[in-house]
């Protein structure tokens, strides 16, 4: 998997991130899967308008022909996606 458009990076456990240092393709897998985890009780929205103040980070995986997108909003994550599944996960904060 090749990264791009990587914004800034923080541990783990915060799950906030600092300005100016990238994450690591580990670190992008980790912020997916725990975005993944925490929307499944949330509900999702029919149709999803990427944040106009958000960032956005890119993870490519030529061997499997699928990128993951990360946005995020004052360096928080907001939402997760898969776009050749056709997968998005949202954190909506509104319980499903």
């Amino acid at each position: 998997m090749h990264t791009q458009n990587v914004k800034t990076a923080a541990p783990e456990s915060s799950r906030k991130m600092r300005e100016g240092q990238a994450y690591t393709l580990s670190q992008m897998i980790d912020l997916f899967a725990w975005v993944l985890e925490h929307s499944r009780n949330q509900k999702q929205p029919a149709i999803f308008v990427p944040p106009v103040n958000g960032d956005l980070m890119v993870a490519r995986s030529n061997e499997l022909n699928e990128t993951i997108l990360i946005w995020t909003v004052d360096s928080w994550p907001v939402a997760i996606s898969i776009p050749e599944n056709n997968f998005l996960a949202v954190l909506s904060g509104i319980p499903a």
